[in-house]
């Protein structure tokens, strides 16, 4: 969205916002170019974090955020900054 035809000072236009699908667009363009940034080790990383987040149904996960938190430093890779 660099191009100043679809700004207003530090506002998109409403034009813009459309061709975006909205937020949930924006966000999902978002996610899909960090996670397309990422190497494939870290790829399966974040895959194995979302599986545990989500359940079988698409609902979240029941388990406490301690149990999760526990789970991902277990693992080296999920611990990086």
């Amino acid at each position: 969205m660099a191009h100043a035809r679809y700004r207003t000072g530090r506002k998109i236009t409403h034009e813009a916002y459309a061709a975006l699908g909205g937020v949930a667009g924006a966000l999902s363009t978002y996610a899909d170019q960090l996670y397309g940034s990422l190497a494939r080790k870290d790829q399966e990383v974040v895959r194995d974090l979302f599986a545990r987040l989500v359940a079988s149904d698409g609902t979240r996960n029941p388990r406490t955020d301690a149990a999760s938190s526990r789970s991902c430093r277990a693992r080296p890779a999920c611990s990086r900054t």
